[in-house]
């Protein structure tokens, strides 16, 4: 399932293709982190045209009238270019063309701190840890928990008594 833990479902996410070139940048044994951006830049993107190609994929599957034929077209152009061997696809249902999209939006946008805002668009149930003393509980919390919401900083809520806290 996509709500898993990293561990080990990422990895095998990224060992779908022998020439997914993703695989060797983020799970090399010499690499540990992603120097995707340079951090002396003003404006790093704030979208890549691999998420606008999977966002046209998920859009053609989830309207009225699912689109297949230009769900696969716009996700064989992702997959395309991290796999050098990638051949194009046809998906053979809604649910399967979905699974597939999504679970290609998780590895593409790896490390950019996409998966929280994921959860939330899809309403999914996440796990968080409340801590009692010495004791963690892992509890499911839904997509709408008021404790997902940062707090309002106090010099906001003081300069406009009518803001409510989150």
């Amino acid at each position: 399932s996509l709500n898993q833990t990293p561990n080990g479902l990422l990895q095998a996410l990224f060992d779908r293709g022998v020439n997914d070139f993703r695989a060797t940048v983020f799970f090399s044994a010499d690499r540990y982190y992603s120097l995707k951006w340079d951090a002396n830049i003003i404006n790093p993107p704030i979208i890549r045209m691999s998420e606008i190609y999977l966002i046209h994929a998920e859009s053609a599957v989830s309207k009225p009238s699912p689109d297949l034929s230009a769900a696969a077209t716009s996700f064989g152009i992702v997959r395309g270019f991290a796999d050098s061997s990638f051949t194009p696809i046809t998906f053979a249902n809604v649910t399967v063309a979905l699974s597939t999209i999504r679970a290609e939006r998780r590895v593409e946008l790896y490390f950019e701190g996409d998966r929280f805002h994921e959860l939330r668009r899809l309403k999914s149930p996440s796990f968080g840890e409340v801590k009692s003393g010495a004791t963690i509980i892992r509890e499911a919390k839904p997509f709408n928990d008021a404790s997902w919401l940062l707090k309002i900083p106090v010099s906001e809520t003081s300069g406009n008594p009518a803001i409510v806290q989150n």
